[in-house]
């Protein structure tokens, strides 16, 4: 009887894997709609210079500003729906998540509202990009539950 050695096949394969962070989003050119909410006009003009020079900073496109004044625990948000709803942003920014809403479960409703419309959040206060993903809201809306 004759062995046979065979020769050990090895799989031919390529593993690619990239990790980014919401934060690697924030590059200039991103274009944005800026979002204001304030309970008087005075604060309410500040704070729309404030994110204006925040995105001039950063060399954002704003593509448009929404501003409302009123109080945080509204439902009734009209120019924040339409914020979200902009086709041609890809984000909002706003000072704190405290100017987007103060009634979490309306936050959380928001903030899918948000991810569904593949738009992020960014916090101009903080820097940072505001976590707005299914995961995370989920995550959240099981705390105040």
């Amino acid at each position: 009887m004759l062995f046979v050695k065979k020769k050990k096949q090895v799989p031919k394969c390529a593993v690619y894997c990239r990790v980014g962070t919401y934060e690697q989003l924030k590059c200039a050119g991103l274009k944005v709609v800026i979002y204001a909410r304030s309970s008087n006009r005075k604060e309410l003009k500040s704070q729309i210079r404030k994110l204006v020079n925040y995105c001039e900073k950063n060399r954002f496109e704003i593509v448009a500003v929404k501003s409302e004044v009123g109080r945080g625990k509204g439902y009734f948000r009209t120019p924040l729906n339409i914020a979200i709803s902009n086709k041609d942003a890809e984000a909002i920014v706003i000072t704190d998540l405290s100017r987007f809403s103060r009634n979490i479960p309306l936050s959380l409703q928001l903030l899918s509202r948000v991810y569904d419309n593949k738009k992020f959040l960014i916090g101009a206060d903080c820097d940072k990009v505001i976590d707005s993903s299914i995961e995370h809201t989920l995550r959240m809306s099981s705390i105040f539950e």
